[in-house]
């Protein structure tokens, strides 16, 4: 039967069955919840796919120095804008064009 993973030379990092790298880990238990706090990616925080080992691994090291700032705390008290603000608008204006954002930039918030 074949592995449909593979380790690679750095820890969580690891290959699929058709060579393309992503990153497994879990952090530990959530303070608040107590539910296991996990994660497994493809993309780095741009959504650009990994194209080495050593990219796969420089996500998951900075993955890791944001949970530890956090202090092993999701922030369940979030408001709406903080979010747009700090998270998904900097990562939509990556992933669409220019012209796209400036149109619609003022109807996010």
């Amino acid at each position: 039967m074949p592995q449909h993973q593979q380790k690679t030379k750095f820890p969580g990092v690891y290959t699929d069955k058709d060579g393309k790298f992503f990153i497994q880990t879990e952090f530990g238990k959530d303070r608040v919840t107590g539910k296991r706090v996990r994660k497994k990616s493809r993309v780095d925080q741009h959504g650009n796919p990994f194209n080495s080992a050593a990219e796969a691994n420089k996500e998951l090291t900075r993955l890791k120095y944001e949970y530890q700032q956090s202090q092993g705390y999701s922030n369940y008290r979030m408001k709406y804008r903080q979010f747009m603000e700090e998270h998904y608008i900097p990562y939509y204006r990556t992933t669409v064009e220019h012209s796209t954002f400036s149109v619609r930039e003022k109807n996010l918030l």
